[in-house]
């Protein structure tokens, strides 16, 4: 079943259909168009069989490889080994076959040079062919591989610039996304699927592979000298020849987080149950995925059903990448939270949130092999990619920029009212939020016990800020306050502590003088 024949590939005789089983566990025809390797990744083989319609060695030959990576490599790997063939396929240095090294020296040619990583990948699969033992390479094609030097795809350009589109997050920038996630979340505009993904990568700073493949068991609580530790036991991914969840990496998170999965596990177990019409055992429901594939959970019968699935096909139940990937999308294009540096709203992505958990890590003075492997590397050539490389790499909001944060004037949704007798909780002087000295600031709308103080109200959206309070003087105040600390010589974790109240508080004092101006 999971073996390809030499003569298969250059077989007219054989029957027309031949299953076997991918890495990932997955059945397909060897024979058919579509191959579906894992629960995210299939590939099409109609446009490789369109490309070389009237070239049959090479074609029958690229088939028999790709048939033998999908069975013996990742997924991944193989459908990047198709779709940097059929780049050079279509390009107009591809004469036909066989394939020769003047072909491939004219493709290297037109190829600029962050893109000589394409001929690279499409290299070490030519070396595969050729090992296998297939036709369509010229014998001039195997040496000139030897000889090729190339270089590789650039890493680490967005780190090594601060983009700020694409690099990693500012401190502040970290403080406004997340306050404006938690926001979302309890006013019920994401689902907790959505933040605890949204989460659990800010976190951690985990690949989407990794956190796709967590399941129920995966959390652990447990008491070490009477203080309660909360730990995940991250599946480990870009291990060779690893099959799926065989390795781990066990990490220390919070009671937040802890419970945030704890809860989305629970829910994907209920909706199993209310799929299948018997009991399911517990050992059962701890495999399953926390973040789940909601559309083939629906699809699950009976026990013996989800057992088969669990057992043949493990990833199956589990988010694909295009999921998660909509899960970052859609919370991109919902974010309202403003970064000082663009004065625009903050761009989400997975790489960024990974970028900027490695950026924060290296600010506490973590480095090296411990930094790897909170990372997930397995050595340490690759950390720089996710790092800035200068000592003091946060930005500051200082003085002289507020003027760029216009935009922030209500981006904590704190509604301005006119006067106390406005707020949702007029009636009651417990909801009078001050600053220091005694000053009312605005009423909080919140019934809950919250003693944050002004500081946390400014990034609450529950606060509901006075026209008439005194936001110039507090403004001031916590300038003083930070300034008096620089030069106290705080670090620069607790300086940038005050970044985002500053910036809440010269917006809302923005957005009151136009509201209010001067000669009114």
């Amino acid at each position: 079943m999971n073996s390809i024949e030499p003569s298969l590939a250059r077989s007219t005789k054989v029957e027309r259909s031949k299953f076997l089983r991918s890495k990932a566990g997955y059945k397909f025809d060897f024979w058919g168009n579509t191959w579906q390797l894992d629960g995210g990744v299939s590939l099409n083989l109609s446009s490789l069989s369109e490309l070389l319609e009237n070239q049959t060695t090479l074609f029958e030959a690229i088939r028999y490889t790709l048939g033998r990576l999908a069975v013996e490599a990742s997924s991944d790997y193989t459908s990047g080994c198709i779709n940097n063939t059929l780049f050079f396929l279509r390009s107009p240095h591809f004469t036909g076959e066989p394939i020769t090294a003047s072909q491939l020296k004219n493709y290297r040619a037109s190829l600029e040079p962050e893109n000589e990583y394409r001929l690279g990948h499409f290299r070490g699969f030519l070396r595969t062919l050729a090992d296998y033992g297939q036709s369509g390479l010229a014998p001039d094609v195997v040496p000139y591989l030897h000889t090729l030097k190339l270089r590789g795809n650039k890493k680490g350009a967005a780190v090594e610039h601060r983009c700020p589109y694409s690099g990693p997050f500012t401190t502040t920038e970290q403080a406004a996304v997340l306050v404006w996630a938690t926001n979302e979340f309890e006013e019920g505009k994401i689902s907790l699927k959505e933040y605890a993904w949204f989460f659990c990568s800010f976190v951690t700073g985990r690949r989407s592979v990794n956190l796709r493949a967590l399941r129920g068991k995966d959390l652990k609580a447990n008491d070490e000298n009477g203080v309660r530790e909360f730990r995940l036991a991250v599946p480990r991914a870009k291990q060779r020849g690893a099959p799926y969840r065989n390795q781990f990496r066990e990490i220390l998170i919070s009671e937040d987080l802890y419970l945030l999965l704890k809860n989305l596990a629970e829910s994907v177990c209920n909706r199993v149950r209310e799929c299948l019409s018997e009991d399911v055992p517990i050992d059962v429901l701890q495999e399953l995925p926390v973040f789940s594939h909601d559309a083939r959970i629906e699809e699950l019968r009976s026990l013996s059903d989800l057992n088969r699935i669990l057992r043949e096909t493990p990833d199956y139940l589990h988010a694909n990448g295009q999921k998660t990937s909509y899960i970052i999308e859609k919370l991109s294009h919902m974010c309202t939270a403003i970064s000082e540096r663009t004065g625009d709203t903050i761009h989400i992505t997975q790489t960024r949130m990974r970028r900027s958990r490695a950026t924060n890590l290296a600010r506490k003075g973590i480095g090296g092999t411990e930094l790897a492997y909170l990372l997930d590397h397995s050595d340490t050539q690759q950390i720089g990619v996710y790092t800035e490389n200068t000592p003091n790499v946060a930005e500051r909001i200082d003085e002289a920029m507020l003027p760029a944060l216009a935009p922030l004037a209500m981006a904590a949704r704190g509604m301005l009212i006119e006067s106390e007798r406005d707020a949702i909780r007029a009636n009651d002087p417990n909801s009078r939020v001050h600053k220091t000295g005694g000053t009312t600031m605005g009423n909080c709308g919140n019934e809950g016990f919250c003693a944050g103080g002004i500081k946390s109200c400014l990034v609450c959206t529950q606060f509901q800020p006075w026209m008439d309070a005194p936001w110039g003087d507090l403004l001031s105040e916590l300038l003083d306050e930070r300034d008096e600390l620089r030069k106290s010589n705080a670090g620069n974790g607790v300086l940038q502590s005050y970044d985002l109240q500053i910036s809440r508080s010269f917006a809302i004092k923005t957005a009151v003088e136009q509201l209010r101006p001067e000669n009114e």
